[in-house]
């Protein structure tokens, strides 16, 4: 009797990304698109307001519907107040200290979280350590 050799099921297919070789192109519906036009408008929509501004910021004149010419009128203007330098420096230091905070407890819950993710390697450890 001849004996019959049982192949192994095929597993089954694997997700359109996990298909793909690394460093290769999206092929077909996995292709964004739309996505660097999208990005594009975005970034135009973000920063062209701000663009404006910084640009009437130099207008020699007090209209903001038509540009008259570059000056550094409103900038001297500025600077020659002293409230409104105080008001800038307050300013200044509100962010810095800001930002020190901010990057200190973002160091800690960085720090937290790999952490707590090494922990976390088996389902029971996890199970205990990680309650909310």
């Amino acid at each position: 009797m001849s004996t019959v050799e049982s192949r192994p099921s095929a597993p089954a297919r694997p997700a359109a990304d996990a298909r793909r070789a690394p460093g290769k192109p999206p092929k077909g519906f996995d292709r964004p698109r739309f996505l660097k036009l999208f990005v594009g408008v975005l970034f135009v929509l973000l920063f062209a307001p701000i663009a404006l501004v910084v640009l009437f910021s130099f207008n020699s004149s007090r209209s903001l519907q038509d540009f008259q010419g570059f000056s550094l009128r409103w900038y001297e203007t500025f600077f020659e107040s002293e409230s409104l330098r105080d008001s800038l420096i307050a300013s200044l230091e509100i962010a810095l200290l800001t930002m020190l905070i901010a990057t200190v407890l973002g160091t800690m819950l960085a720090t937290g979280w790999y952490a707590l993710a090494r922990a976390c390697r088996t389902a029971s450890t996890c199970s205990c350590s990680c309650r909310w």
